[in-house]
């Protein structure tokens, strides 16, 4: 058994790269992480969560000895599919029964379905929250009656998406290659959720209520925009009649200040609604959305030639039919090269500032921030040059990128390095000197 003081900062590298393994522990279970260089410690953290894919391997294995691999059927109107394994998961891992539902599920799917994604838990190749989501995605896909070959088309894409993205980014992905494969489908089940939308209001303790609503992704994003707006401007007006929000947010722990943000939200949420209750004179005629939200969608389908879904910036799926209710009151604008155009997309060195085309094309290019894993909407944040403009950076689109305004200050005073490459993917590097490599967001899928 090896400490330490045996590890150099390559020995490290090397473990983070191997396979998961029960041997991999034993190698590293006694290593004191203060004795390593930062380096080495983060390579430390990424090799011990390799091995919690591994254990998450051995538990859904042991969940589907106990749960069997194909549900249980109901008895009777007081019993549930599952039932005796449900409760024998739920009593051995001390949580509740629905949670052991999903550990079953989960676990069964892989088992029967997903060998690629098993194996790549198995071996630290995603983490058990990226297979978490590509099993449940993928399940409902399975249900519907996908060609066994479609599934593993899928399968083997995102398990390749998920080596440089989030779960959610990856659960976002494999809901999109769904829809793309059976548009028909997708179509058909988000008619049925339509079927659902709805707001519901739950009382709470202390005079307090809850406000939950359910609607298609298109008007939540009109909702959240317009919420988001409001509380802006709550933010710089500073006219809170709250104690709690005169507090100056200088000297603020980040949950204080996370809280704050909260507080503002739910704010401008009730002054909308007052606002509205204010303005009414006589009968209500709607006038319709009119917040910007940004959809992305191939000719062919805005024309009805095509079926294929469309993505909103945050990287939600929706069907082509949707999309044509909202162009028939919509204004579209399109992002096409210069020549077709006639916008000046590259400033060179005559202007810091980018124009307006300019931004709008960086925005609509990127969609959201460029940093690791970060889905913060590119139109929430800041347009930043890749090589500062007082080393000659120029303001064209080359050098310019999307980031929410943590990351940009991230990159401008914590020493975080970012390049972009040929390719266009943005290389971060960070303090320790590890790299990390985000691909550009395709303006259009393909089949």
């Amino acid at each position: 058994m090896l400490t330490s003081q045996h590890f150099s900062d390559e020995n490290i590298l090397r473990l983070r790269n191997s396979r998961a393994c029960g041997k991999l522990l034993t190698d590293i279970e006694n290593i004191d992480p203060n004795r390593l260089s930062a380096s080495a410690q983060v390579d430390l953290l990424a090799t011990f969560q390799k091995l919690q894919s591994f254990v998450q391997h051995l538990i859904d294995q042991v969940t589907v000895a106990i749960s069997g691999t194909e549900e249980k059927i109901a008895q009777s109107l007081w019993d549930g599919a599952d039932d005796p394994a449900r409760e024998e998961v739920a009593s051995a891992l001390r949580m509740s029964v629905g949670n052991a539902q999903v550990r079953i599920d989960v676990a069964r799917t892989l088992a029967t379905s997903l060998p690629r994604t098993q194996e790549a838990l198995k071996y630290g190749e995603i983490s058990p929250e990226h297979a978490r989501f590509i099993a449940q995605d993928l399940d409902s896909a399975i249900r519907s009656g996908f060609d066994p070959k479609d599934i593993e088309a899928i399968e083997m894409a995102v398990i390749a998406f998920a080596e440089h993205h989030t779960p959610r980014q990856v659960s976002n992905r494999t809901r999109y290659l769904i829809a793309q494969h059976d548009p028909e489908i997708f179509a058909e089940k988000v008619s049925e959720e339509l079927q659902h939308r709805r707001v519901e209001f739950f009382e709470e303790k202390n005079g307090m209520m809850e406000i939950h609503i359910f609607v298609n992704s298109v008007e939540g994003q009109a909702i959240k925009q317009a919420i988001e707006a409001g509380a802006r401007m709550k933010g710089a007006r500073k006219d809170s009649s709250r104690e709690s929000e005169r507090i100056p947010l200088s000297g603020a722990t980040q949950v204080e200040k996370d809280r704050r943000i909260d507080n503002r939200r739910a704010d401008a949420a009730v002054e909308i609604a007052t606002h509205f209750l204010s303005a009414i004179e006589g009968e209500y005629v709607p006038q319709g959305i009119k917040t910007t939200v940004n959809v992305t969608v191939d000719l062919e389908t805005l024309l009805g030639l095509q079926n294929n879904p469309a993505k909103l910036d945050d990287g939600t799926v929706i069907p082509p039919f949707l999309v044509r209710e909202l162009s028939n009151d919509s204004q579209w604008k399109r992002f096409i090269t210069e020549p077709l155009t006639g916008e000046l997309l590259d400033l060179g060195r005559e202007s810091y500032i980018p124009s307006q085309a300019l931004r709008n094309f960086i925005i609509s290019r990127d969609k959201t921030c460029r940093f690791p894993g970060c889905r913060q909407p590119s139109r929430i944040g800041d347009i930043d040059h890749v090589k500062s403009w007082d080393t000659g950076g120029e303001t064209n689109p080359e050098n310019l990128v999307s980031l929410c305004r943590r990351h940009h200050v991230l990159k401008t005073h914590n020493n975080w390095q970012l390049r972009v490459d040929g390719e266009g993917c943005c290389i971060w590097t960070s303090p320790t000197g590890k790299t990390y490599r985000v691909k550009p967001p395709p303006i259009i899928d393909v089949a």
